[in-house]
């Protein structure tokens, strides 16, 4: 409609070009995994409708194939990121009828009538529930509710303690969620062990985090410690259900439930975020939000929320997400408590020894130029520390080749004395 025919074919030859590099880059073996890959990606995919539909297809008509598994994993991200913008519902209804959905026009009419108002009702739950437990022949496949947007929406209703469901539609969003997340290969899902065991699970911590149990004891602990090591499902709920406690400022007030409750829910998170690393994207987000949120604290509170935050993050970097804290933590130093800046940096620098890499003894001496006053580093539990990093960049200064920031940063450093 906006171009002539050798236009399009032009911009099509383009796309598809772009479109083979970006997969290439996500899925080439050789190479370590980045989300800068995957925002590439979403970038591309959802940049207009005809994109989304041109790119979903494809990976549609890929996930037959042996990595058809990640083709569908990537598909669902894609479909995450068209959501998140609130746009793209033709094209969504569109992609779900020519991948198979419109042989289920009343499922299908049941999953968009929630998905579009972002909120789950008895009667779309009532129809799916008979759908999915009617007769094997009849029923839609189980990828329907596979959807980001679904599941996100089924576990709020499940997990959440501030979504209300009707106690007699329990059971039925309880067996859509696990049929959702169960494999149904070599047999029906509900005869299923995984089916089963996801089913006991869920139950047992919606149970907890509905009726939002206020104290965490061993009981408790190891129905959640059961529940995420059992179904990640379930890791997702009380991430949820912990998460909103968390980024919630009254909790960290007097008698908020932080002297009681904060280092059991760490706890618990940690658990998830060594067992479930899928999940580990989404705790990151998490903290952002305690962070936004403490710096609209008093001096005492925002000083609680700070340390959990940070604190936390350094459980992510050792796990792993090295670069991403470290970037995160960068923002985050301008606007923290002396303490809470000293405390980073030596949850950082206890993390790691030499040699270093360039991008993190990069990122460090960025996390020294976010700081007005390095003095406060002077201090029994990080001088030395601090005086070791600094001593070895100093004698390998010409291999990291540093630029003009990390260089400004470093002669702040040794302008200072560490014995």
């Amino acid at each position: 409609d906006k171009a002539a025919p050798e236009a399009a074919a032009a911009n099509l030859a383009i796309f598809r070009t772009m479109f083979k590099e970006a997969m290439h880059a996500l899925c080439d073996p050789s190479k370590e995994a980045s989300t800068d890959d995957l925002e590439d990606l979403k970038r591309l995919a959802c940049h207009n409708e005809h994109a989304y539909v041109y790119v979903l297809s494809v990976l549609y008509s890929l996930s037959s194939e042996p990595l058809g598994p990640s083709m569908r994993r990537i598909a669902q991200e894609l479909q995450r990121e068209l959501a998140s913008r609130g746009k793209g519902r033709q094209a969504e209804l569109f992609h779900t009828a020519v991948s198979g959905g419109a042989v289920h026009t009343e499922a299908c009419m049941a999953l968009t009538s929630m998905m579009g108002p972002r909120k789950t009702n008895p009667s779309d739950i009532l129809t799916l529930h008979k759908l999915y437990t009617g007769p094997a022949a009849d029923r839609p496949p189980a990828c329907l509710m596979q959807h980001p947007v679904f599941l996100e929406l089924l576990v709020q209703a499940v997990f959440d303690p501030k979504v209300k469901i009707n106690p007699a539609f329990e059971d039925k969003y309880d067996c859509l969620l696990a049929y959702a997340v169960s494999d149904g290969r070599g047999g029906l899902v509900e005869e299923g062990e995984e089916f089963k065991s996801n089913s006991q699970a869920i139950q047992r911590v919606r149970a907890l985090s509905k009726e939002d149990a206020q104290t965490l004891s061993d009981q408790v602990m190891a129905v959640l410690r059961e529940g995420m090591e059992t179904s990640k499902v379930c890791s997702m709920g009380i991430l949820l259900w912990l998460g909103g406690k968390l980024s919630d400022a009254g909790f960290y007030e007097p008698g908020g439930g932080f002297e009681r409750l904060s280092q059991p829910y760490v706890r618990v998170i940690q658990h998830i975020v060594m067992t479930h690393s899928s999940q580990r994207e989404w705790v990151l987000g998490l903290l952002e939000k305690v962070w936004a949120l403490s710096l609209e604290m008093g001096s005492e509170e925002k000083v609680h929320a700070m340390v959990l935050a940070v604190d936390m993050m350094v459980l992510l970097l050792r796990l792993g997400m090295v670069l991403r804290c470290l970037l995160v933590m960068r923002r985050w130093l301008p606007t923290a408590e002396v303490e809470v800046q000293r405390r980073c940096l030596v949850g950082v620098l206890g993390t790691a020894a030499p040699p270093y890499s360039l991008p993190f003894v990069t990122a460090v001496l960025g996390l020294f130029g976010a700081m007005q006053n390095l003095e406060i580093l002077h201090h029994a539990d990080s001088k030395v520390l601090v005086g070791e990093f600094v001593d070895h960049v100093k004698e390998q200064r010409g291999k990291y080749n540093l630029d003009a920031d990390a260089n400004a940063a470093l002669d702040r450093a040794l302008a200072m004395s560490w014995e």
